[in-house]
């Protein structure tokens, strides 16, 4: 189902609808290859994704938009981040959609063992695009944990809040889903090609090396 046409459905509905599997609804991802100068630096998932935001919003439909990213420059040592847009939606007097930008506190990947990498963050900051939120984590063993649960669970899992010290919302891409809004195996099948070509590039970085 297209983008608009499912926020569309999500606006019209009660503020407590619920979505396909009464949490949430994977729309869209992708997978690529990040390159600067023609070179490559990292492997990036990208996705759309409805959730219901029963922590904060009593169910009410968050349009989740992002991208975690992998990366490997070779001054410096391998790591993590994922970009969040929040946009809560709602309605205009006159019923069309309305999509309200809403940056999250704070944003932690999950592990194969449900455990998040919250301690490996690096920073966090606002992103250029209303709603959202930019966080760095280095790529240790919490780190390889979130990449290896792509790989076991077809997933790319997170928590993030709205406040400092405020109740997580947990949410699963479902990474079957392709660019198309299909069932296929794009996007695995993309991740693992890039990455197999980072790790490759990570074995040769110096700082690496040097630990």
């Amino acid at each position: 189902m297209k983008i608009a046409a499912l926020v569309a459905m999500l606006a019209l509905a009660s503020p407590s609808v619920a979505l396909a599997d009464d949490t949430s609804q994977t729309i869209s991802t992708y997978a690529q290859e990040e390159t600067r100068d023609g070179s490559r630096y990292g492997c990036v998932i990208g996705f759309t994704h409805l959730v219901a935001d029963y922590a904060y919003k009593k169910g009410s439909p968050v349009l989740l938009n992002g991208s975690m990213h992998v990366v490997n420059y070779p001054d410096r040592l391998p790591a993590l981040a994922i970009k969040l847009v929040v946009e809560d939606v709602g309605k205009n007097d006159d019923g069309s959609v309305k999509l309200m930008p809403a940056t999250p506190w704070n944003v932690s990947l999950v592990g194969t063992d449900g455990d998040t990498n919250a301690g490996s963050q690096l920073g966090r900051t606002p992103g250029e695009t209303q709603g959202s939120l930019l966080v760095s984590y280095t790529l240790d063993d919490r780190g390889f944990s979130v990449l290896d649960r792509i790989v076991d669970k077809n997933q790319l899992s997170f928590v993030f809040n709205r406040r400092q010290g405020g109740s997580d919302v947990r949410v699963d891409i479902d990474l079957t889903v392709d660019k198309s809004g299909n069932h296929g195996t794009s996007t695995l099948g993309g991740y693992a090609a890039c990455m197999s070509k980072l790790l490759d590039d990570m074995k040769r970085n110096p700082l690496v090396q040097g630990k």
